[in-house]
């Protein structure tokens, strides 16, 4: 296995997170800034990096988190584990 150039973690409260419940989306990652999910615009910066090897983001399996990660870089998506430290430890064995 090749280990990641780069992980994003974008795992959240869900929609019980007060910021995502304002915004009416299903998590706080999505919440829109100048009219861009917050995790669209994460994903659009790392298209900066074109030597970066494999991006593995972390985040829930729902359309809306799909299409703000669909930035045209290849990435592979995986679900959250726990918490943040679970979750770098399950995108490095992936």
């Amino acid at each position: 296995m090749t280990e990641p150039s780069i992980i994003v973690l974008a795992g959240d409260r869900g929609p019980g997170d007060p910021l995502a419940r304002r915004a009416g989306v299903p998590g706080k990652v999505l919440v829109e800034i100048g009219g861009k999910p917050m995790l669209s615009r994460v994903m659009e910066a790392l298209d900066a990096f074109a030597a970066a090897g494999e991006t593995i983001v972390v985040c829930r399996n729902h359309p809306e988190y799909i299409s703000a990660i669909d930035s045209g870089r290849p990435c592979r998506r995986i679900d959250p584990a726990a918490g943040p430290a679970a979750s770098v430890v399950a995108a490095l064995d992936a």
